[in-house]
């Protein structure tokens, strides 16, 4: 790439910056610009990137299209790079209003009435927002600023046996830590200084010491502006603190932490009093409610939609995916969802102490459809009921999933290609070539996967989930649901609109109004004013039903 490329590109690519986001993929650019040469009744399309339906590549790009009248009008949402690099691609057809006669809209090969800039077969919704209902209860975690903060368990042991060590040393976990290990514990520790000055630091003198001949010469050789200018005067504190994680866990007896990239979203409890690393991400939770809604798959979906990805891996975004999640009204109370969650949490935990293997481990074998252990096999059943509870929190006993095993995409190169479709029987073709890679069963899938070609390949990415128009489905109403909530924010000024949301901690102490909102009935003119506009909220943001693709 040519010296200057990237910050002329979008001015040439774009007919304006407006609209337009400064961390946006080229790519963004070039279908904004191919739209732009494009004529009346013309189409064009992209072998593109899959951020073009992700965060700020979104907004600039297809977003933006969108507004203008573009119509998407043939989508693959995700396959394998045809050429030697192992990355998975969109392929994205674009077409300028007006959209001729007889056009026939596909996603993944399906007909849809519609498809939107996220690729869901939805009207365009409005991007989710923060929910002030779950500020300071999900957090990123401490950045240390220096390795020379960890000890091993052999050096914590030996510094523990002087009790005036003990205030500044606590156990610290990782994302590798929460995954593999089957209690989700290590056996790394960390001087914790937190915010103690130097001075109250040196009553520490052995922890000092370690970290003053440690991490404070790496700290010397840093920038003298932003994290570095900090670490240099803070030298014996971590860099970034995470301050506020610690003061929201403190007075619980335990929190939910999940690894930040992962490639299966994973939460599990943990004790509040330990140095939580920036690999992962903790919520304030305690509750197996709570545990329940966020292992959920109606919340994976919404990290799936929101958080980035690199091939079947997930980089869980705090701030884009907890933080605008709607959770169910008052779900922190429910019953039924704090009795699912407990029975799922208490025979995963035995179950991976049991075959001394960690999250992954487990959920490996979770989604593989050749894994027909009795013990997995009721972990599914288990995670359909815990599943089934957050629909029924949410109201949405209208939703009826079907479960299977299916795959995002087929990791074939040419050559592996050419033999399945040579020697693989019709219907395996079939597949292939109209990409249906859901199966309802077991068996289905293995066999499937028993015709495929493979030189030396571990198995197929399959994932045990819910069926594509069900997925769908769920993200269409928690789109408009976070649009509700937010409006009702914003008219009401209080968080969650008033309803007692993810964030109060005290909702049941709030009694209900007959509109279903949670909205506290009373003369008073606020609540009054909720009221109004809770409904006008709920009409406005209802979810629309979407096309029948089963």
């Amino acid at each position: 790439m040519g010296e200057g490329y990237s910050e002329k590109c979008p001015t040439r690519c774009a007919e304006s910056r407006t609209d337009s986001f400064g961390n946006a993929d080229l790519v963004a650019y070039f279908f904004r610009r191919a739209f732009i040469t494009t004529r009346a009744l013309g189409s064009f399309g992209f072998l593109s990137t899959k951020t073009i339906a992700e965060g700020g590549t979104r907004i600039t790009g297809l977003k933006a299209l969108l507004a203008q009248g573009a119509v998407l009008f043939n989508v693959v949402r995700s396959q394998k790079w045809p050429g030697e690099a192992s990355v998975l691609v969109s392929v994205v057809h674009v077409a300028k209003p007006p959209l001729a006669n007889g056009v026939i809209r596909l996603l993944d090969g399906k007909p849809v009435k519609i498809i939107n800039s996220r690729f869901i077969p939805s009207e365009e919704i409005p991007d989710p927002v923060v929910l002030s209902a779950n500020d300071l209860m999900s957090f990123m975690g401490t950045g240390l600023g220096g390795s020379g903060f960890i000890l091993s368990k052999h050096e914590h042991d030996e510094l523990a046996t002087r009790a005036i060590n003990r205030d500044c040393l606590m156990p610290l976990l990782g994302g590798e830590e929460a995954n593999t290990s089957p209690t989700q514990t290590g056996d790394r520790f960390a001087i914790n200084f937190g915010s103690r000055t130097v001075e109250e630091a040196e009553r520490y003198p052995e922890l000092l010491e370690i970290v003053r001949t440690r991490v404070k010469p790496e700290r010397d050789r840093q920038k003298d502006h932003g994290p570095g200018k900090h670490g240099k005067k803070y030298w014996w504190q971590h860099v970034l603190r995470a301050d506020p994680l610690y003061r929201a866990i403190a007075p619980l007896p335990r929190c939910l932490v999940t690894a930040i990239t992962t490639s299966h979203l994973a939460f599990s409890f943990q004790p509040t009093r330990q140095v939580f690393v920036h690999s992962i991400a903790a919520c304030a939770f305690h509750r197996y409610a709570q545990f329940a809604t966020v292992q959920s798959e109606v919340h994976f979906l919404w990290a799936k939609l929101l958080s980035s990805s690199l091939g079947g891996t997930m980089r869980y975004s705090v701030g884009d995916t907890f933080q605008t999640f709607p959770f169910p009204e008052n779900f922190e109370s429910d019953a039924v969802l704090e009795a699912a969650g407990k029975e799922y949490e208490e025979y995963r935990a035995a179950l991976m102490v049991r075959n001394d293997e960690g999250l992954t481990k487990t959920y490996n074998r979770f989604h593989d459809p050749g894994e027909s252990s009795a013990e997995i096999a009721r972990l599914r059943e288990l995670h359909a009921a815990m599943d089934r509870a957050v629909l029924d929190a949410y109201g949405w006993r209208d939703v009826r999933p079907e479960c299977g095993f299916a795959l995002d995409w087929l990791d074939l190169d040419d050559d592996e290609l050419a033999d399945t479709l040579a020697s693989a029987p019709d219907d395996i073709r079939d597949r292939i070539e109209s990409a249906d890679y859901f199966f309802p069963d077991a068996a289905a899938a293995c066999r499937f996967q028993s015709h495929i070609k493979q030189s030396g390949k571990q198995k197929l990415p399959w994932r045990y989930r819910w069926t594509d128009g069900v997925r769908d489905d769920i993200l269409a109403r928690l789109l408009a649901l976070n649009a509700h909530r937010a409006e009702l924010e914003r008219l009401t000024g209080l968080p969650g609109g008033g309803s007692g949301g993810s964030g109060s901690g005290s909702s049941s102490d709030t009694p209900d109004s007959d509109d279903g909102l949670g909205v506290a009935p009373a003369a008073s003119r606020p609540a009054r004013k909720a009221k109004k506009a809770s409904k006008r909220a709920a009409k406005k943001s209802a979810p629309r039903p979407l096309l029948d693709d089963e």
